[in-house]
């Protein structure tokens, strides 16, 4: 029973033996990154500018819905997007317009000129999805282009699109092709 005993003992502490090299390894890997992160400015910036600021509006928009904080951080493109949202189907393919009008400053739009925004497909497509969309500028490289179904009208662009006449004419909208 002694033989046995200390046989067990022995492959207890074995066992035990990874896990503390385990723990004592993420540790010093743990400080190391926190390091880094601190004493590189770029890590620096990442961790008080970008990752502080977003915790910061997390907190303080808890009580709004999704749609509620896509507006509040990106202002009228995320409008826009959860107008388009709300008046069109889910199976919708709509078209775009040219990034020249999204991109122009309107009496009545200013979308974003820099990252993100309406005028970004994949930025645009993450509020839009299951829906799909064709920009105006690669319409004639995208696989949905012929089964356009909705066009978003905006500053007078678009409206040559419908087989109808609209009974008004927005400043922006998204409209069915066919009434």
């Amino acid at each position: 029973m002694g033989k046995k005993q200390k046989a067990q003992d022995q492959v207890s502490v074995k066992k035990g033996i990874p896990v503390v090299k385990n723990l004592l390894v993420a540790a010093v890997l743990g400080v190391f990154i926190f390091t880094v992160f601190r004493e590189n400015s770029g890590y620096n910036w990442v961790w008080q500018s970008l990752i502080g600021e977003n915790l910061k509006f997390v907190a303080r928009s808890s009580h709004l819905n999704e749609s509620q904080k896509y507006q509040a951080k990106f202002g009228i493109d995320a409008a826009a997007l959860d107008y388009v949202k709300q008046n069109t189907p889910e199976n919708a393919v709509i078209l775009m317009p040219p990034t020249a009008i999204l991109m122009a400053d309107s009496a009545s739009f200013q979308f974003k000129k820099d990252l993100g925004g309406i005028k970004v497909r994949n930025w645009a497509l993450d509020i839009l999805y299951p829906r799909k969309l064709v920009y105006f500028d690669e319409k004639e490289k995208n696989k949905y282009a012929g089964s356009i179904s909705h066009v978003v009208v905006m500053d007078g662009w678009g409206f040559e699109y419908l087989n109808y006449k609209p009974e008004t004419r927005n400043n922006f909208d998204v409209l069915a092709i066919k009434n």
